[in-house]
């Protein structure tokens, strides 16, 4: 009994021993299988960005237009008619216009008769006086989106005044002269015309007024 257990014994270890052996032996078969299958590739790589195309340039600004500034000046004296005067120049940023008139002015003094004697001899000499108009315009500006015109404006005014005019007889006093100045700061509608300015004469004894306005126009 005890012989059959012990062949029994040796009979399972033997059978052991050879499964394990074919086990190891089978191993680098399966190690040779797995190391032939293809290697998957690598999933695609996102793509680089790129830079962004540059801005294209601004488109080219437009040259500024031409505008006309037509300043018309209104001179009346009581009841009679009215004098105009007007100016007109053409600028796309700064102009200047000049009108004027160099105006002799009579001055008249005595003089002595002779050695001793008394200043009865009228001696006649001149000065001149510019008198005329005046028009500066600088920074005119056209606004793109609602076509207004802005402009600042400077003008002067030196009408001859009557007693200077006269004055070739001896004057009972002092000719005196008119003058009127004034700046501005503008903004306009294309084409109409607007009153600025309305001043009347300093001396009290005349009735003069003064009126001034102001237009200016986009020149196609």
């Amino acid at each position: 009994m005890n012989k059959r257990i012990f062949l029994v014994v040796v009979a399972v270890l033997v059978i052991a021993l050879l499964g394990f052996g074919s086990l190891t032996a089978q191993e680098p078969t399966t190690t040779t299988q797995a190391a032939q299958k293809p290697i998957p590739p690598p999933p695609p790589r996102p793509p680089v960005p790129t830079a962004s195309p540059a801005p294209a340039p601004p488109a080219e600004t437009p040259g500024r237009p031409n505008v006309r500034i037509d300043v018309t000046i209104t001179d009346q004296t009581g009841g009679g008619q009215a004098i105009k005067k007007t100016m007109s120049l053409v600028a796309s940023r700064n102009g200047s216009v000049r009108s004027g008139v160099n105006v002799p002015i009579v001055q008249t003094t005595f003089g002595a008769a002779g050695q001793g004697g008394l200043n009865t001899i009228p001696v006649t000499s001149y000065s001149y006086r510019t008198m005329g108009l005046n028009l500066d315009v600088r920074d005119v500006y056209v606004s793109t989106t609602s076509g207004v015109i802005r402009v600042q404006l400077s003008l002067e005014y030196n009408p001859i005044d009557e007693s200077a005019e006269k004055s070739a007889a001896p004057p009972a006093t002092p000719a005196s002269f008119s003058n009127f100045s004034q700046s501005f700061t503008l903004e306009l509608e294309n084409g109409r015309p607007l009153l600025v300015a309305q001043t009347s004469d300093p001396v009290p004894s005349r009735n003069r007024t003064l009126s001034v306005e102001v237009k200016a126009t986009i020149v196609k």
